[in-house]
């Protein structure tokens, strides 16, 4: 049924159940599964390097433009688009945003959030004004996250830990990446996936077009401070201002993404290993002591200091590789004139994806 239609694939991820999916397919049939008449999964760490990587003596595979049609016309690309040129060109743009210099300017602002969070975790047991006593660390890994993410994007946070509530655009923007599977999966109906597009729940789409509104108005307003601060915007903005500039439509688009890809991701991978800590216990006290065994106060752990901690840095690893925030990656095109993935050749046109968390949670592993 799935190699002969593409309505099981979208009805899968419209279920939120493509990666268990695939994953059940993979470990039936092995690392190469087609999944739609025009589309091949791959769960071995080859394909990966293959489809993704840069090869020499093969063209490089362009990412799959029905996932990023445009929503109106005129509508730029951004760094998450098909567009090659305009992907590097962006990259290029932000890629001092996140340089060792700017990491080490931000750290002290990203501190700052992490001691406000610390405070209202004890809030319960320290006679606080906050009284609830049962906590939803997701709730609050959001709330993080969307502050450190709001300060460093817009220059402003949404002030979420301050007041134990979601700000109503990060309550918008929680159903973002729910909305954006949804329109990638209408798209691959042409030409009726505009018509479609109105399966789609209403609240939802009203939510992706307020969201995209609010953080238009943000980034605006971002960019009419003329200062400088150790944020996101800074840093791009000298080198648009130098050498390629970024126009005021490209800038909108790119901090709409860059936010909603630097907060939910962060808090789910955040969720996730406190979920693989508490079950595993032997791994939470290992890591407690190598934490108390280095640091004497709470206020000598900071991001520089914890660094080079081995055992941490491996939980973190370990978790983005059973947890990865994102379970599905782009869907790229095997060039015009085909090319070979994992050593078996494969015609133009077809949509190939290499799924880290299927090569990571089947019985293959990478080679």
């Amino acid at each position: 049924m799935w190699s002969a239609f593409r309505f099981p694939y979208v009805i899968a991820i419209h279920r939120g159940e493509i990666h268990r999916q695939l994953k059940q397919f993979h470990d039936k049939y092995g690392t190469v599964v087609r999944i739609a008449p025009n589309e091949l999964s791959y769960a071995d760490g080859a394909a990966w390097k293959d489809i993704y990587g840069n090869r020499p003596g093969h063209q490089p595979f362009p990412r799959n433009p029905t996932w990023f049609k445009k929503q109106y016309p005129g509508e730029p690309h951004s760094i998450m688009g098909f567009d090659e040129e305009a992907h590097a060109r962006t990259k290029r743009a932000f890629a001092n945003s996140f340089s060792d210099k700017s990491l080490r300017d931000q750290a002290p602002v990203i501190e700052s959030y992490l001691n406000m969070f610390m405070v209202q975790m004890k809030a319960p047991t320290s006679g606080r004004p906050w009284k609830e006593k049962v906590i939803d660390l997701n709730t609050w890994f959001n709330f993080l996250t969307f502050d450190i993410s709001g300060d460093l994007s817009f220059g402003e946070s949404f002030d979420c830990l301050k007041t134990g509530k979601a700000h109503p655009w990060v309550e918008i923007a929680q159903d973002f990446g729910k909305g954006l599977s949804l329109v990638a999966s209408v798209n691959q109906y042409p030409p009726i996936d505009k018509l479609l597009r109105y399966v789609i729940p209403k609240n939802i789409r009203q939510r992706q077009i307020d969201h995209r509104q609010m953080s238009y108005a943000k980034a605006k307003k971002r960019l009419a401070l003329d200062i400088e601060r150790p944020d996101f915007v800074t840093p791009t903005k000298k080198y648009s201002d130098q050498k390629v500039p970024l126009s005021e439509a490209e800038w909108e688009i790119n901090m709409m993404i860059l936010i909603f890809a630097g907060s939910e991701t962060t808090a789910s991978s955040l969720t996730a290993m406190t979920r693989e800590l508490v079950q595993n216990r032997g791994a939470l006290h290992r890591l407690t002591r190598e934490i108390r065994g280095v640091f004497n106060n709470e206020s000598d752990i900071t991001i520089a200091s914890t660094g080079d901690l081995p055992y941490l840095n491996a939980v973190i690893n370990e978790t983005l590789r059973l947890d990865p925030p994102t379970t599905i990656g782009v869907p790229r095109v095997v060039p015009k004139g085909g090319d070979t993935v994992c050593g078996q050749w494969v015609p133009g046109g077809v949509s190939s994806v290499a799924i880290w968390w299927l090569i990571s949670n089947s019985i293959f592993r990478l080679t």
